[in-house]
């Protein structure tokens, strides 16, 4: 195996660059997993993430994925700047191959993996209920953050806005909101899928999927 990655088609490396560009505006020190297998690249970023063991504050991640021209192993975490500014290399050749950044970083959520299998379709929700969730909740952290309160204070208050269930929803947090938002998944005029496996939610769009850990059923 070599180090790079292999696209098929260089829009599915613009197409990367995109989501990875997405994923660094909510979060600038962001994290990015690469996990290939044979010839599929599951791309998955956490644009809200509590750390702690004990935390209630919510787990949100956001998964694209694309198809390889060759196959590939590999199950690392990387600096989403990095990967970005090697996507930029590759903009005036045009060349399909992405080199892996030599460095590899250990993301707080990189152990936490969504289940494989599983999911039971839970019904569908309007695009709508979720882009206003997150505008609300934006809006909200944005109020309480102009009030120049301390990292801890800043934390506290995001994990409330953000792991606050969404009114009518049976308890997606409205992080998920944020993350479909924020990543691009969102199309007006259209619903998102609902899924539900043990404590994990998924929301799929045809642009990606957003994972929340809510709780056991």
């Amino acid at each position: 195996m070599t180090s790079n990655l292999l696209f098929q088609d260089f829009d599915d490396i613009r197409d990367l660059g995109s989501f990875l560009t997405r994923a660094k505006k909510l979060d600038e020190t962001g994290m990015v997993r690469l996990r290939a297998h044979g010839n599929i690249l599951t791309v998955t970023v956490s644009p809200i993430f509590d750390s702690a063991i004990m935390g209630t504050g919510p787990k949100i991640l956001g998964m694209r994925i694309a198809q390889l021209a060759s196959p590939h192993e590999l199950d690392s975490a990387f600096e989403i700047s990095s990967i970005l500014e090697r996507i930029a290399l590759l903009e005036g050749s045009q060349r399909l191959d992405l080199a892996v950044p030599p460095v590899v970083k250990k993301a707080a959520w990189g152990g936490v993996s969504a289940p494989q299998e599983g999911w039971v379709s839970i019904g569908e929700i309007d695009s709508k209920v979720f882009q206003d969730s997150a505008e609300s909740g934006i809006a909200k952290v944005a109020e309480a953050l102009g009030k120049s309160i301390g990292v801890s204070i800043s934390n506290k208050v995001r994990f409330e806005v953000w792991g606050s269930a969404i009114e009518g929803t049976n308890g997606i947090p409205a992080g998920a909101a944020f993350a479909l938002y924020g990543l691009g998944f969102l199309e007006k005029q259209t619903s998102v899928s609902v899924y539900r496996s043990g404590a994990w939610l998924r929301l799929s769009t045809r642009f990606g999927h957003v994972l929340a850990k809510v709780g056991t059923i």
